[in-house]
């Protein structure tokens, strides 16, 4: 156990740093629309295959392919908002049917993925990037998954930045907090929502590009990536900025360190594992109090 240790941690942190990516966009969608958009999962793939299209037909290096992905990931997931979920809401649809036309768009999405690049799985990493590995404590390291941390911590101190020190950010706040509210003392709920779904939508395809370069792409995996970062939130906190980067880091480690006697596709089973024994502990409690 000791000598496979260090190698399970630092997988864990590096998948914690995807899924924090994943679970703080998310999170910042859900306060202000108020439903779980399964359609954020597309949009994750849209910014990487944008980013694989670039790169495979020599348009483009992976840094400008990347950074064409995330604007690209956070154009599609505006434009799904004001043409699918916006007109929704003006309808006065429910959550449920918010969330089964998300399901929809996302199968959409994952339709036209496989009509244009098949079910192949990619890798950014093969394209672009001979990977170099380091020891730590005995556990190995690739740049790839150094860059992959470092842009992390990058995302997180920006998206920080913006929404805890910045007047964009109380307005968003007050937004979540109670839009009708917003509305009254003169504020553009319609047009805040759109800039944080362009947001999110971006860091998400910033993930999903990571999720590529470190462990590779198929058309399937958008909506399993999309509920670990939900998992990640809602274990961490939905109601803390910074929880579901605590619930991110935590899923990825307990992942990792609890397939050391498993094969690796129970990895999805315990990340729905530790859900269902938060929601009976939380619930227990409440029942207590």
């Amino acid at each position: 156990m000791n000598s496979i240790l260090p190698q399970l941690l630092i997988n864990g942190i590096v998948a914690g740093s995807i899924y924090t990516l994943i679970a703080l966009s998310y999170n910042l969608i859900f306060k202000l629309t108020k439903f779980s958009n399964l359609a954020h999962g597309g949009v994750l793939m849209i910014g990487s295959y944008v980013a694989l299209y670039l790169t495979q037909n020599s348009l483009a290096n992976l840094w400008i392919s990347g950074l064409v992905g995330m604007v690209l990931a956070g154009c599609g997931g505006f434009i799904i908002e004001k043409t699918t979920f916006l007109p929704l809401r003006k309808k006065g649809a429910s959550s449920m049917v918010l969330f089964i036309a998300s399901l929809g768009v996302m199968m959409i999405i994952q339709a036209i993925i496989v009509i244009i690049f098949s079910n192949q799985s990619w890798n950014l990493l093969s394209i672009d990037t001979i990977s170099v590995t380091y020891s730590i404590f005995g556990g190995l390291i690739s740049n790839t998954q150094v860059l992959i941390l470092l842009i992390d911590v990058i995302a997180i101190l920006i998206l920080t930045a913006l929404f805890k020190l910045t007047l964009f950010g109380k307005i968003v706040k007050a937004i979540g907090d109670d839009a009708e509210t917003a509305k009254v003392i003169g504020i553009d709920t319609e047009k805040y929502t759109g800039i944080v779904v362009f947001i999110a939508s971006s860091i998400v395809g910033l993930a999903g590009i990571l999720i590529s370069l470190d462990a590779g792409m198929e058309p399937s995996i958008g909506l399993g990536f999309l509920f670990k970062g939900i998992i990640a939130s809602i274990i961490g906190g939905a109601n803390n900025f910074l929880g579901p980067v605590v619930g991110a880091f935590f899923l990825g480690l307990i992942e990792n360190v609890g397939i050391w006697k498993l094969r690796g596709e129970w990895k999805d089973v315990i990340a729905f594992v530790v859900l269902i024994l938060y929601l009976s502990f939380r619930k227990i409690k409440t029942l207590k109090e």
